[in-house]
């Protein structure tokens, strides 16, 4: 007998505007044929018969609906129409949006930053010339800049006199949770998520407020200069739920260092080519 297909719960800030955003970044990663995407989709729409480059955001938004258990993606908006203190119910400035706290913009990074990253790349990162912007954000004078590569995702914290580049991580397939892949001296946080990850917070095992909200979005999560990690480890809140899981030290990867030289250009290197934007 079939398993039926896992249901998430809806966050507990759910929007309809958020839920948008996560059905057209499903409708990209389709479309790219990105495995944990492919996988999401013939769990909860397997009669879905749209071609890969042609996979439509009526059907992205029908996985996100019966991601969260609804049969429909009308049924999910009449859902979230009706929720005390939904969106509609109240002005648009009344709530500070993570997005807007963090300045995101997707798909995007700045010429001069790509160039500083490509500069301070070594062979253990993939060639920077197929790197590709997801997003960048910045907080306290700190930016955080996600590249997709062919070897997985790249996280990179610029700040005005130093680059520290991560390990290239794999995406986290379905049901897999959240996975820290990146932290730095700086507080920065920042790892992948599974599809059916839509927030995220990371907290302190011993002080439970959420020290460090975080952006979701393409598979990855970023919290810029969030909290130090340090011998306690942390924990990982999803999706609004009352419960995290907490991460040991030991399960996370060594804090990441910038190189230990500063001049513009790696030493005794040939120039790798930035990526295109």
């Amino acid at each position: 007998m079939p398993t039926p297909p896992q249901i998430v719960p809806l966050p507990e800030r759910a929007s309809l505007e958020q839920l948008k955003k996560r059905a057209k970044e499903l409708q990209r990663a389709v479309r790219s044929q990105q495995p944990t995407a492919l996988a999401l989709v013939a769990r909860h729409a397997p009669e879905s018969r749209d071609p890969l480059v042609e996979f439509s955001l009526d059907t992205a938004q029908l996985v996100i609906a019966r991601l969260h258990g609804f049969p429909s993606w009308p049924r999910l908006r009449q859902h979230l129409a009706a929720r005390p203190g939904a969106p509609g119910d109240q002005p648009r400035s009344a709530t500070r949006r993570v997005e807007d706290f963090y300045r995101l913009r997707t798909g995007w990074a700045s010429a001069a930053d790509v160039r500083r990253c490509a500069a301070v790349a070594t062979p253990a990162q993939p060639d920077p010339a197929h790197w590709q912007p997801l997003l960048t954000a910045r907080r306290n004078g700190i930016r955080v800049i996600a590249f997709g590569s062919p070897d997985g995702v790249v996280f990179a914290e610029l700040t005005p006199k130093r680059v520290t580049l991560s390990q290239p991580a794999v995406g986290a397939s379905a049901g897999e949770g959240a996975s820290v892949t990146f932290h730095t001296e700086f507080g920065t946080i920042a790892g992948v998520v599974a599809p059916e990850v839509g927030s995220l917070v990371v907290e302190r095992p011993a002080d439970r407020r959420p020290l460090g909200w975080t952006l979701v979005a393409d598979g990855v999560f970023v919290a810029p200069n969030a909290f130090l990690v340090d011998s306690t480890g942390l924990v990982l809140r999803t999706n609004g739920g009352p419960k995290g899981e907490i991460v040991p030290v030991a399960a996370l990867p060594a804090r990441a260092r910038p190189p230990s030289w500063t001049g513009p250009h790696r030493p005794s290197r040939t120039p790798r080519s930035p990526p295109r934007i």
